[in-house]
């Protein structure tokens, strides 16, 4: 019997209905044609898929289901219960309430739409396990890079049912993006090859293929409903090949991608160990170097930095404000916001690939574990960075000028032994080896993702540039709501696949998500250290630096301390949030089992994120 006539049987019999032009012996051969051509990998789009009618009375069936709010490392996206589990023998009145979304279930799970999907995509007999869920993207939602494989996922599948009378458009965001392999490393480039819009009664369906079928959603940059029914069709044994997929990628990746550790100078490693066990302060000459490099006197001084370390000591964190003095900041963020105007970055401006790929910055991937942009600086350029900044713009624009800069404070300021007994003296720990890069977070594109951690205590520190200038774009940043800021998460099991695999909606937790996620700014977390000498906080007109409330007393810490050591056995389980802020040093204690991440930076932020950013290993 044909598929044709089965679907007309089953609309009979109160399936759902089917475009009957989907069935014919040609159309399904023409599918098959397109789905096995396709690139980067296997994949075609069923347009239409039912009848308009019986779609539009489903949507509005969708629209009254509640939705849940879930936001991790990898997603920021509404989410309706599990499908599978809509049973009208035990929920009767909601049953009775989506009939037409009881009838396209069925309709997708039965033995002949199964049949139809094997069909055109070769993927051998499906299981009639149902799995699929409502999600519904609004603005500034995502789901980044990943490839599917969980269990025993075999087709992928997205039906759209975004609105028929507003046509989606490439502008709007939210598309279906595809990842091609790299040739020569086997892991997914870093940009899409392919977009498919999520038009109106269409249906995306490609094989879940391990360490292939990558594959994200696009940010939805305008102020529109992307409403979808994204499911799976399942095998019934996992398929071949899954130590390829991308979580045991991302494990072996992390080495690779963050690169080596680099050993510190005996005399650095010395000092630290002097600091955590309570001995000397900075010297003079560290004082006078530090000083000299831009960094603000009032943070050098030992009140301040007994005060920031008694901190420390106690939360595990620290935030230094305005911690460059201005004929530091000053040139670096004029650089900074002229490179982003000239990319069309910021603002809700829609992004391109290939914005700021030039003067020295490199698109680093694979974009299942970050995609951001990386400075390094090219050995024939070293003699142009000391060149002036009309002569680095003529060579190169302002990205190249930004870039330059940022490479000196790295060089210069944060990869100096000075800086390192600066750290020591703030944290107490001795701090062993080392690795520094120079990066930029696009608004639009750019993030790095959780990866289970190794076994080391380390001290990250991160040296952060944004434009934060006025109150609105402030509050943007604060609120988390644009993304950028950096998230430390305790890590799970990482011998349960369904727990580690962040991609899996509904195992994980992370920025946003738990409700216990705390922001670097609330009090019992990384406070804005006060200083002997405040730094000047009044804002003149053209003025760059980072708009920020006078820090709060170091005395306060003490007062403060037994509040948290009430709250410190429920604190293993938290989120911490360090917002990203204009001229701002964050420093945090990384144990073994906390992961770190960059969330993703959504076109709607006021700017790129510059940062420098150093990993320091804790010598036990």
């Amino acid at each position: 019997e044909s598929c044709f006539r089965m679907a007309g049987k089953r609309a009979k019999q109160g399936g759902a209905p089917l475009d009957e032009r989907l069935f014919g012996a040609e159309a399904r051969v023409e599918l098959r044609r397109q789905y096995e051509s396709a690139q980067p990998y296997p994949h075609c789009v069923v347009q239409p898929l039912l009848q308009d009618e019986f779609l539009l009375e489903l949507r509005d069936e969708l629209l009254q289901l509640p939705a849940t709010y879930k936001e991790t490392d990898l997603f920021k996206l509404y989410q309706t219960p599990d499908l599978a589990n809509l049973d009208p023998t035990t929920q009767p009145e909601l049953a009775a309430a989506l009939p037409k979304l009881l009838q396209l279930r069925d309709t997708l799970y039965s033995p002949e739409f199964r049949q139809y999907v094997q069909d055109i995509t070769g993927s051998g007999p499906l299981s009639d396990k149902t799995d699929c869920a409502a999600n519904i993207y609004g603005l500034g939602s995502h789901l980044l890079t990943h490839d599917d494989v969980i269990g025993t996922r075999a087709v992928s599948y997205i039906l759209y049912l975004t609105e028929p009378e507003e046509p989606w458009t490439a502008e709007d965001g939210g598309c279906l993006e595809l990842y091609p392999l790299e040739p020569e490393s086997g892991f997914p480039a870093a940009t899409p090859t392919v977009r498919i819009l999520p038009a109106w009664n269409s249906m995306g369906m490609f094989n879940v293929l391990p360490g292939r079928s990558f594959h994200a959603v696009q940010e939805v940059y305008a102020d529109k409903s992307r409403l979808s029914i994204q499911g799976w069709f399942h095998a019934a044994q996992p398929p071949a090949g899954a130590e390829h997929a991308s979580l045991q990628q991302i494990k072996r990746l992390k080495a690779q991608v963050h690169g080596p550790w680099l050993d510190l100078p005996l005399a650095a490693a010395a000092v630290a160990e002097a600091a955590r066990s309570g001995g000397p302060a900075l010297t003079g000459e560290d004082v006078a170097y530090l000083a000299g490099h831009g960094v603000n006197p009032a943070y050098l001084t030992p009140p301040s930095l007994r005060g920031a370390r008694q901190h420390f000591e106690q939360t595990g964190s620290l935030l230094l404000l305005q911690v460059l003095q201005q004929d530091v900041l000053l040139p670096l963020m004029k650089a900074a916001l002229a490179a982003d105007k000239e990319d069309g970055l910021g603002h809700g401006r829609v992004p391109r690939d290939s914005a700021g790929q030039r003067g020295g910055w490199r698109l680093t991937g694979p974009p299942h574990l970050q995609r951001l942009l990386r400075y390094d600086q090219p050995p024939a350029e070293a003699a142009a960075a000391a060149a002036s900044a009309a002569a680095a713009e003529q060579q190169g624009g302002p990205a190249r000028r930004v870039g330059q800069l940022l490479h000196q404070l790295r060089r210069e300021l944060i990869e100096s032994a000075s800086f390192v007994r600066l750290v020591a003296c703030l944290t107490g720990l001795a701090v062993g080896g080392r690795r520094t890069s120079v990066r930029r977070f696009r608004p639009g594109l750019d993030y790095t993702v959780a990866t289970a951690p190794d076994d080391s205590i380390h001290v990250d520190a991160s040296l952060c540039f944004v434009d934060d200038r006025s109150d609105d774009d402030m509050q943007a940043w604060e609120s988390g709501e644009c993304g950028g800021f950096d998230c430390y998460i305790r890590a799970e099991d990482e011998d349960n696949p369904e727990v580690v695999a962040v991609y899996d909606s509904q195992k994980q937790q992370s920025a946003g998500q738990s409700k216990k996620s705390k922001n670097a700014n609330n009090k019992n977390q990384n406070k804005e250290e006060e200083k002997e000498e405040q730094p000047p906080t009044e804002k003149e007109d053209g003025d760059l630096t980072a708009k920020g409330e006078a820090a709060e007393a170091a005395e306060e810490d003490e007062a403060k301390a037994e509040e948290d050591d009430e709250e410190e056995a429920e604190e293993d389980d938290e989120v911490l949030n360090v917002t990203a802020k204009c001229n701002s040093l964050s420093l945090f204690r990384r144990g073994k089992d906390q992961m770190r991440f960059v969330k993703y930076l959504s076109a709607a932020a006021p700017s790129s994120r510059f940062d420098v950013f150093c990993e320091f290993k804790v010598d036990e």
